[in-house]
């Protein structure tokens, strides 16, 4: 990184041309307590505002530690920005109850899928976009789930 400074403005100026191409001003994506989705909420507060800005938060209670929930809560109220909390257990519970015993595999696909829905549904009820907080390690090898963590606009 040569010039930290000049890196986030270059960043900044380009996901305000993404997201004025859309036709949309408002962006929600889920914040996990992780750097990945820490920076991303950071870098679209400063480029369209906190007021624009929802988090979902998607703990699974009993796997999600409370620390990264509340590290989450801490950052959206410091930043300004409007926070739901929305626990993922009984909507797993559906999908999961099934004729066969899901893999480990599955079962964690579906995690990430009913959070994706999740996003969708705030998204297409507010009018804003989903965006990803996946890094580029992990899309250059293709660590994520299709229809899930990777889903974003």
């Amino acid at each position: 990184m040569k010039n930290p400074q000049n890196t986030h403005t270059h960043l900044l100026g380009e996901i305000k041309k993404y997201v004025a191409a859309t036709g949309l001003t408002k962006a929600v994506l889920g914040v996990s307590g992780g750097i990945d989705s820490a920076l991303v909420l950071k870098l679209l507060a400063d480029a369209i505002g906190p007021k624009n800005v929802t988090a979902l938060l998607m703990p699974e209670n009993g796997v999600t530690r409370d620390e990264n929930t509340s590290h989450s809560k801490q950052l959206c109220k410091f930043m300004g920005i409007t926070y739901h909390t929305i626990p993922i257990n009984k909507y797993l519970l559906d999908l999961l109850h099934l004729p066969w015993q899901p893999s480990r595999l599955a079962q964690m696909n579906t995690k990430a899928r009913a959070r994706s829905i999740i996003l969708y549904n705030f998204a297409n009820s507010e009018n804003a976009l989903v965006v990803g907080t996946s890094n580029k390690s992990e899309l250059r090898i293709g660590y994520g789930t299709k229809f899930g963590d990777l889903a974003c606009d």
